[in-house]
């Protein structure tokens, strides 16, 4: 038989309540949202809900990308077949810089390295970046890649091509 989950109080316990965007934040005495290591009490931290969003992409949103600076600052970014866009105070603002020349099908990858954001649109464009402000860039010595990753220090372009026309599907390059 399964046994009921069971809160438990931590005797004493206030915090700092943001759960609600229409409410000024107050003292609370519950545990959501939270991770308990090591015997402290930490946020899980993510992006913080905005009420005001507003405006409608004039195309498909493929992605939604997080841009989170080593200062803790998060911006939303969202990318369509061919533009970026970032959230500003709730409206949507485009960064795109030269249009990218994507579909409906592509998949955008993204990862991020040392405060600055890199994504694909699955080997439509070459890669590109965003350092949290300005447009996006392209990298024009990278090579074309559906997939991209950051690891150990590392950024890695899977399934790769120098052409942009013909793709690797074992190639990875870093």
């Amino acid at each position: 038989m399964i046994a009921r989950e069971q809160a438990l109080p931590i005797q004493g316990f206030k915090g700092l309540d943001k759960s609600s965007p229409f409410t000024v934040p107050g003292h609370t005495r519950s545990l959501k949202n939270v991770f308990v290591r090591e015997g402290r009490v930490i946020s899980r931290g993510g992006v913080d809900f905005d009420a005001t969003f507003s405006g409608v992409m004039s195309e498909n949103i493929q992605a939604l990308m997080p841009y989170i600076s080593t200062a803790g600052a998060v911006t939303l970014l969202r990318i369509g077949p061919t533009k970026v866009e970032k959230s500003t105070g709730g409206a949507w603002t485009d960064i795109t810089g030269t249009a990218l020349t994507g579909a409906t099908t592509d998949i955008p990858q993204w990862a991020m390295y040392r405060d600055v954001l890199y994504f694909t649109n699955y080997g439509q464009d070459r890669m590109r970046y965003w350092n949290g402000s300005g447009n996006t860039t392209e990298i024009a010595t990278a090579p074309w890649a559906k997939s991209i990753l950051s690891y150990y220090g590392f950024m890695f372009a899977f399934y790769v091509s120098t052409d942009g026309t013909t793709f690797e599907p074992r190639q990875g390059l870093y």
